[in-house]
């Protein structure tokens, strides 16, 4: 069996993460404009939270709503996961940067760096703020879909390009990455040694000139088939079915007051 490179992983981890946000839900549990302002709200007022009581409190509100609403805890995970990952790395450097009291020694050869306890405070509160904002996000969105993402848009009264475009990226990048990875696979399939790191990027860079061939002629189909949908030669989005505020909606309501007065009382 052929032995995956550490782009294809990568690259296939990605396009993983983003399908969680590219998959139906239909009825969506919650209003879709409600649901998108609510989500917006709620990852803002954790993401600049000063302490630890709002993102713990929005793992915990992220969970309640799965178990309540019965969610897919699997594609909840998934860009969880790979949130807290990219954050645990980005948040390497504040353990060494920052000035205070030295909890271990870290030896690279004949330099020495030094954990300090405001800076392993600062790295661990970086990393909960993000996954917890990632967290109820996606906690919400997983509740309604893509489309009623485009629904909630549509409601807000974002501009109809701004729609269509975060339609697109939602439903075609994990589309492009999966081209990616197999054009990858291909190519590295027809080397018969390993290569090395400077043909792995030549190797990467003519991947990215045919993905970007592909993308032409893949934006020019879709472009095709939304104007065989118009009779006037354009393409024109339907509205969105208005819904009513329910009993979901309320709780969503409830759960994003909580996050903000706890986001309040930690300022």
């Amino acid at each position: 069996m052929r032995e995956r490179s550490l782009t294809e992983i990568f690259l296939s981890e990605v396009a993983g993460t983003l399908e969680v946000f590219s998959k139906e839900q239909y009825p969506p549990l919650f209003n879709p404009s409600l649901a998108v302002a609510c989500s917006l709200v709620l990852a803002c007022s954790v993401s600049f939270s000063k302490e630890l009581l709002t993102p713990l409190t929005a793992v915990i509100i992220s969970v309640v709503l799965l178990v309540a609403f019965k969610g897919d805890v699997s594609l909840w995970l998934r860009p969880v996961l790979f949130t807290l990952f990219v954050a645990s790395l980005v948040s390497v450097p504040l353990l060494f940067i920052r000035e205070g009291k030295p909890l271990a020694e870290v030896r690279l050869g004949s330099f020495s760096l030094y954990v300090t306890a405001p800076g392993l405070e600062e790295a661990a509160l970086l990393v909960l703020r993000t996954v917890s904002a990632a967290a109820i996000f996606s906690a919400v969105l997983v509740h309604i879909g893509w489309r009623g993402v485009i629904d909630g848009l549509r409601g807000l009264r974002v501009p109809q390009e701004l729609i269509l475009m975060t339609g697109f990226v939602m439903k075609y990048v994990p589309v492009f990455l999966r081209d990616v990875c197999r054009t990858l696979a291909a190519r590295e399939a027809r080397i018969l040694k390993k290569p090395s790191y400077l043909e792995s990027w030549g190797l990467l860079s003519t991947v990215v000139g045919d993905i970007i061939v592909k993308g032409y002629w893949r934006a020019f189909r879709v472009e095709m088939a939304l104007k065989a949908r118009g009779f006037e030669g354009h393409f024109s989005a339907s509205n969105s079915t208005p819904q009513k505020v329910g009993i979901n909606d309320i709780a969503l309501l409830v759960a994003t007051v909580v996050v903000v007065l706890s986001t309040a009382v930690g300022v």
